[in-house]
């Protein structure tokens, strides 16, 4: 309050006119200020969005590159993954002295290509179903027979969804063959003498057929199929069948040459 000389009260209104000032001159700053505030949360919502909007755009980009490369890359045909199946054949029988003790599981790994092309096909190698028993029946004749050797003789498309090839494994009968393969022959009887004799250090083929289809969309492998003939070779060694019938009746292998029992484990 101002007062004049006698002690009333007066109005002085320069002093009105200032806190008039300022008043507005704060109410301007806080208005500024708020003004500052509602563009600094509708920035930093903008950059949000922004973000957002930049993320799913890459996911939207990425997956349209995915469909695109998968529309790009055909489905494995019929001569490819015969190719890459005759391919794995050669690479997967190999001489004893190089026989390797590595898991099926990391052997499935390093063949990848195969794997993917025969993912949705029933495999059936001489009786054994799935391409996991077909590693290992490949695994145990490497491990059972000298220097294994494998030759493609022919192979033709006899449909529009199927081919059919027909191939050898070259084997030789060694001591260990006998013992791990036909240890029935080893008593000291002269019969079992004589079919030792016949067969040891013999080299023998064994032929086979493999047949590959397609699915009714021509897309991918459905069947691969392999069956081999394992009793004619011993038949031409041996001379007679009933020396044949010896040999496979209690034998670990069977004529088509299927594995009776496994011993090689993952």
């Amino acid at each position: 309050m101002i007062y004049d000389q006698n002690g009333a009260e007066f109005q002085d209104d320069g002093l009105l006119v200032v806190k008039k000032t300022i008043t507005a001159e704060a109410f301007r700053r806080e208005l500024r200020r708020k003004k500052q505030l509602q563009c600094r949360k509708k920035k930093h919502a903008y950059v949000v969005n922004l973000d957002k909007g930049n993320q799913a755009l890459r996911r939207e980009v990425a997956a349209l590159k995915q469909r695109h490369s998968s529309l790009l890359i055909p489905a494995p045909s019929l001569w490819s993954t015969a190719t890459l199946y005759f391919n794995f054949l050669r690479d997967s029988l190999y001489s004893p002295a190089e026989a390797t003790t590595q898991p099926v599981s990391t052997f499935l790994n390093d063949h990848m290509n195969i794997d993917d092309a025969l993912k949705s096909a029933s495999v059936v190698f001489n009786s054994d179903y799935g391409f996991k028993a077909m590693i290992q029946s490949l695994n145990r004749i490497s491990h059972s027979f000298g220097r294994p050797a494998f030759e493609l003789k022919r192979c033709e498309e006899i449909s529009s969804n199927s081919l059919e090839a027909t191939s050898t494994i070259s084997l030789t009968i060694t001591g260990k063959t006998l013992s791990d393969v036909f240890p029935h022959l080893f008593p000291n009887e002269s019969v079992y003498l004589s079919l030792r004799t016949k067969l040891l250090q013999q080299r023998i083929i064994v032929y086979s057929s493999t047949r590959f289809e397609l699915d009714t969309n021509h897309t991918r492998v459905t069947t691969m199929v392999t069956k081999s003939d394992f009793m004619s070779p011993m038949l031409g060694l041996l001379g007679s069948l009933e020396d044949v019938r010896r040999v496979f009746e209690r034998a670990q292998i069977s004529p088509d040459l299927q594995w009776k029992s496994s011993t090689i484990s993952e």
